[in-house]
């Protein structure tokens, strides 16, 4: 499958069959890009040319050529390698200062907040990496991959659920409590305790508000536009048209760290870091090789600061 097909995967409507259902999402196309993980629900293979480390995978590949602080990157689909290379445009740019890195990337297609937070609790303390980023936003907004009411409850892993109910394994699912937050309540909460927990280990942590088609004052080309109205309108399953969600989770959380700052201290705002270029989106929601580069740049002015402070 290519990284064009996995990006536009996440869109996918249902079908009929899966409509009938409790839950929307089989089990083969939760997994189908890589591996049951309990608690984030997948991980991906790892791609050829990248090594591998407890469910991350690791630039560079050789052991030997690593060196330098170990930074880990999690995400969503728009970091997933080799199509979303940011992560390692930002290693190279700190390599150019004279501050070498090698990079564990945790990023999943389709991961919220909630997955991330997931990951922090689990693999930080074990692994103890040097610093945490997480490029985030785009899977929370509207509450794309959740459902309405249990934000944790990730559809690929109601998939999963319905399958082990179906087998006769258990007798129903439990999603916990209702959660009656915001979305963009729900994402400010999910870094601020993963930030927390990554004080607690003297470890620095940066969520970034990922950059994204219609949000902002960058200005899309014709392409691009076109690609803003063709999704604008779509209507998505929590009710909420796609571009009016979309906005609504970007001003709830900008207006946040705006009226307390050092609450969101650990959150960098880099959804505009592209204003002034032009044509750096492949579709609505995922850079193109420009965008990419460009947003590694923007990605080691943040790393540097931490590293050199940690």
């Amino acid at each position: 499958m290519s990284q064009a097909e996995m990006d536009a995967a996440e869109d996918a409507e249902p079908t009929a069959e899966e409509t009938a259902l409790p839950s929307l999402w089989k089990p083969d196309r939760a997994l189908q890009n890589g591996f049951y993980d309990p608690l984030a629900i997948q991980i991906p293979r790892t791609p050829k040319g990248y090594g591998s480390h407890e469910g991350f995978v690791v630039w560079p590949k050789a052991e030997a050529e690593r060196e330098g602080p170990r930074v880990m990157l999690l995400g969503n689909s728009s970091s997933i390698w080799p199509g979303h290379i940011w992560g390692i445009h930002a290693a190279q740019a700190l390599k150019e200062q004279g501050l070498p890195i090698t990079v564990l990337n945790g990023a999943v297609r389709a991961h919220s907040s909630a997955q991330e937070l997931m990951r922090v609790i689990r693999d930080v303390p074990a692994i103890r990496p040097d610093a945490v980023v997480a490029l985030s936003g785009i899977c929370d907004a509207a509450g794309i991959v959740m459902r309405s009411d249990y934000p944790f409850a990730h559809r690929y892993g109601d998939a999963l659920a319905k399958a082990v109910i179906d087998a006769g394994l258990a007798k129903g699912i439990s999603f916990g409590a209702k959660d009656p937050r915001s979305w963009g309540r729900f994402w400010l909460d999910n870094h601020r305790f993963a930030a927390m927990i990554c004080e607690d280990l003297d470890i620095p942590y940066k969520a970034i508000l990922q950059p994204v088609l219609g949000v902002g004052a960058y200005q899309p080309t014709a392409e691009e536009q076109a690609i803003i109205d063709s999704k604008a309108n779509k209507m998505l399953r929590t009710g909420l048209r796609y571009l009016a969600g979309l906005r609504e989770f970007y001003g709830e959380v900008q207006e946040a760290l705006r009226s307390e700052p050092r609450r969101y201290g650990h959150v960098v705002d880099l959804s505009d870091c592209l204003v002034g270029e032009t044509g750096c989106f492949g579709d609505h929601r995922h850079l193109n090789t420009k965008g990419n580069a460009l947003l590694g740049v923007a990605v080691s002015r943040v790393l540097g600061p931490m590293l050199r402070t940690a």
